[in-house]
């Protein structure tokens, strides 16, 4: 954990909860982010790769490894103790799919759901995977394997192409 939180920060991330063996970073919090979803994609990738090379250098006898998934959308977010600290707390489908695909991930596998594809899939390589239903709904989601094993340095998209349209922010 100590490692990823450099990671994090230079791609603008935050580390919101740190649980057992599980790591939540937000991207366009508390302020909002079009490129969150390349950053994103971006952090996972410096994670694992720093984690590979944590591994071959300390020649561990079993080794770490991560499982990403990764999903852009709408959540429900608000400060948590605003007047001590800003801590943010987010639910929503967008938080829960996110969980999701972590869970059907292998080791250093980075699955993203269909709007993170849709900002990132100029700048990276991605399969397709067969689609899941997700936890609660009726209809299934496509999702995307990352292929792409580096970090994409990118300009902010100036068009309407490259602009996320958020409902709320």
């Amino acid at each position: 954990f100590e490692m990823a939180g450099p990671l994090v920060e230079k791609y603008g991330g935050k580390i919101d909860k740190i649980m057992e063996n599980t790591l939540t970073i937000l991207f366009g919090l508390p302020t909002a982010s079009e490129d969150a979803p390349k950053e994103a994609v971006n952090t996972a990738i410096a994670i694992r790769s720093h984690l590979c090379r944590f591994n071959l250098e300390n020649r561990l006898e079993i080794p770490l490894d991560i499982h990403t998934g990764i999903n852009t959308g709408m959540v429900i977010t608000g400060a948590i103790n605003a007047h001590e600290k800003k801590d943010y707390m987010m639910m929503g489908d967008t938080v829960t799919l996110a969980s999701q695909l972590t869970g059907l991930t292998g080791n250093g596998e980075i699955y993203v759901g269909p709007l993170t594809y849709t900002h990132t899939n100029k700048e990276f390589d991605y399969s397709e995977l067969k689609p899941i239903l997700p936890e609660g709904k009726t209809k299934p989601l496509r999702i995307f394997k990352l292929l792409s094993t580096k970090e994409k340095m990118y300009r902010s998209g100036l068009g309407p192409e490259g602009m996320i349209d958020p409902e709320m922010v």
